[in-house]
């Protein structure tokens, strides 16, 4: 079971769903970079941005992004 994927050196933040499983994308390293944990009891992953970007939440029971 794939709970989610992350991949990075994209030239945009981005965001979508293969079906309820949330693939997020961060930006280039020398603009900011994202540390990701995983809340398991609340299903959900957090980024934490280092640099350019804003933070953001993810649910893992929909794949949505909350902020």
């Amino acid at each position: 079971h794939i709970e989610f994927v992350i991949c990075g050196h994209s030239h945009e933040d981005k965001h979508m769903n293969v079906g309820n499983c949330p693939v997020v994308a961060t930006t280039l390293l020398w603009e900011g970079f994202d540390l990701v944990y995983v809340d398991y009891d609340h299903r959900l992953m957090h980024t934490v941005r280092v640099g350019k970007g804003e933070d953001r939440t993810f649910s893992l029971a929909t794949g949505e992004q909350l902020s």
